[in-house]
């Protein structure tokens, strides 16, 4: 083909059309379309170049909406009843029994067969309400009254506790008489089974010195009784005003 195109066209005209298809087939070369499907098929040299640069953050979006509140669990059922609880026993402890010596009272959860006694305190000391003075014990107090002239002197001296037997009582005018040795330290004395009293200060004076009453009797009798005396007498002043200290000792 090529010796024919030869002959007829001469070497030139050879060449011209040799140049004229290869014309053609680029032309129809540059015309064809390829489809990228995936990044592997860019150099990776092209490809950085491609990529351009991040933007600028944008705008924050709107707040969504609040869920609405679920809806409230229903009630849990009731537990079972509980066991029935133990009642509590007592009993009376005897003097002596159980390690009581004043007795006392047991105490027992039901149905265990084991008891707790609780034992009654000891007698009171009998410097407390409703005991006697101890043997050989002092209690002391004061005593005062203001009288007219031909009243009848009457001071009462009472106990806090009871005084057995009966104290002998003595007015004592100095500082001191037999059965009282006086005051110490603004405390009155008085030996075991003695009440003496003592005179702070008279304005005034007594037809007679003055003299002790049993307060339980109608009858004027002398002395003392467990509980106090009267101290007596009868005001020859216009006006008579006695008062002073007292102290009673127990007999031992």
């Amino acid at each position: 083909m090529f010796s024919i195109l030869k002959n007829r066209l001469g070497i030139p005209g050879l060449i011209a059309v040799i140049a004229l298809v290869f014309a053609m087939g680029g032309a129809a070369f540059a015309a064809k379309k390829y489809v990228i499907t995936s990044t592997k098929q860019i150099k990776p040299s092209v490809l950085k170049q491609l990529r351009g640069k991040a933007g600028p953050p944008g705008a924050p979006g709107a707040n969504g909406t609040n869920g609405k509140d679920g809806t409230n669990g229903t009630n849990g059922t009731n537990g079972p009843p509980g066991a029935p609880g133990k009642s509590v026993v007592t009993d009376t402890i005897d003097p002596g029994e159980q390690g009581c010596d004043e007795g006392g009272v047991s105490v027992e959860v039901e149905g265990s067969g084991t008891s707790e006694a609780i034992c009654n305190g000891t007698e009171g000391s009998p410097w407390t309400a409703g005991g006697i003075l101890p043997a050989g014990q002092t209690q002391t107090g004061v005593y005062g009254d203001v009288f007219q002239e031909s009243q009848f002197i009457a001071i009462p001296i009472s106990f806090t506790l009871p005084v057995e037997p009966a104290p002998e009582p003595i007015f004592v005018e100095g500082a001191s008489a037999t059965g009282c040795p006086g005051i110490v330290g603004g405390v009155p004395q008085a030996d075991p089974g003695k009440l003496c009293v003592y005179k702070g200060a008279e304005f005034g004076g007594a037809e007679e010195p003055p003299t002790f009453v049993k307060p339980e009797s109608g009858a004027f009798e002398p002395g003392a009784s467990p509980v106090g005396t009267v101290l007596a007498g009868l005001c020859a002043a216009t006006t008579c005003s006695w008062w002073g200290t007292w102290a009673v000792t127990a007999a031992e």
